[in-house]
């Protein structure tokens, strides 16, 4: 069967245009293609405050995820590609139908479509699965997870898949929000709660709300009220940059191995104390630009008209990488500055720091 599949596409694929395939399937309606993954809209469903869960059904060539991971996602908005990075909220064992979770970031130009715009029927393009903050195969003898925001979306999937798999070591999910209007999934986490007794849910509000007696931003302090907390021997965690240093350090104290993911990027080293301009050429295009060193190489292509495929644009999901044929450029977060010609480079975290010439 496999050798009679590998002589059919041997003989067709010479035959068949992959963009013309996938155009006149989009003029039909379909979410067909030939190796790209697109998915319908199914569902919208409002969750906390300024969030929605988009439930997808995906093509053929989706490939799957590991409770915890992310993808790209691309939709066209007002006549242009735009993609940015989503954890999958969704269990994988659901299949091709999957689900991201969005909170509304005032101007954020895809969440605002996502979350106000985008309806059932319409179509969103899919990147493959990546992220290591996954599940491990042997379940922790005592896993927790800190989560903050719209952490709590990797954190949801892993729920969901250990309850599936019926929760048989104890779980402790510890889940701030501002406020208990901003909760997600609330209804779900307490019904799982009340069935796996493995399962122990605190939801905290980092100001006073009579209906949650824990308040407060994560401290060891607060830690040492969840029961239990001294037999954790694995903890992840997901929040904002500042949300994630602090577990880090109170994990790194108490001995707990760790594993975590910032949805917002990390502080940058500091910037050049005088601004340079420098020449960029595009190869690829034969294309000259003017960039300074101050702002990131994807901005400053972006502004220029330049189209370059980016996902989370934090350094992470690696779409935006491209070979520096020559030049020097400086990593924004580590502040290390290198010229090796040939490297690749994640135009999203890197800024010029001279003369550069880029593969694309």
């Amino acid at each position: 069967m496999q050798s009679f599949q590998t002589l059919s596409n041997t003989l067709i694929r010479p035959l068949i245009n992959p963009a013309q395939f996938d155009f006149w399937a989009q003029q039909f309606g379909s979410t067909r293609a030939w190796q790209r993954c697109f998915a319908r809209v199914v569902a919208v469903t409002p969750e906390g405050r300024n969030t929605k869960t988009l439930t997808l059904k995906a093509n053929s060539n989706w490939q799957g995820f590991v409770a915890g991971q992310h993808c790209n996602v691309t939709a066209v908005i007002g006549g242009r590609n735009i993609s940015r990075s989503y954890s999958l909220s969704s269990d994988p064992a659901d299949g091709r139908r999957l689900q991201i979770t969005v909170r509304r970031e005032f101007g954020g130009l895809m969440s605002e479509y996502l979350c106000n715009e985008v309806r059932v029927g319409e179509r969103l393009e899919l990147g493959a699965a990546f992220g290591d903050m996954v599940l491990p195969a042997r379940t922790p003898a005592h896993l927790l997870l800190l989560v903050a925001g719209s952490g709590i979306t990797p954190a949801m999937s892993m729920a969901r898949t250990l309850a599936r798999q019926g929760m048989s070591s104890p779980v402790t999910l510890l889940y701030w929000e501002k406020a208990a209007e901003d909760f997600n999934f609330t209804a779900e986490l307490e019904a799982i709660a009340r069935e796996h007794i493995n399962f122990n849910l605190q939801l905290i509000t980092t100001r006073r709300d009579n209906g949650n007696p824990l308040h407060g931003r994560v401290t060891d302090a607060l830690l040492t009220q969840i029961p239990n907390i001294d037999s954790v021997d694995q903890a992840f965690t997901c929040g904002s940059a500042g949300f994630v240093d602090k577990v880090s350090n109170i994990c790194s104290a108490r001995g707990v191995a760790l594993m975590s993911e910032a949805f917002t990027p990390p502080a940058q080293a500091a910037e050049q104390t005088e601004l340079a301009e420098y020449d960029v050429y595009l190869r690829g295009r034969d294309q000259h630009l003017r960039v300074n060193n101050q702002i990131s190489l994807l901005e400053q292509l972006e502004s220029a008209g330049v189209a370059v495929p980016s996902g989370c644009r934090q350094g992470i999901c690696n779409t935006c990488v491209c070979p520096r044929s020559a030049g020097t450029t400086t990593d924004i977060f580590s502040g290390v500055t290198d010229g090796e010609p040939g490297q690749q480079i994640r135009l999203c975290v890197s800024r010029a720091a001279g003369n550069l010439e880029l593969n694309i």
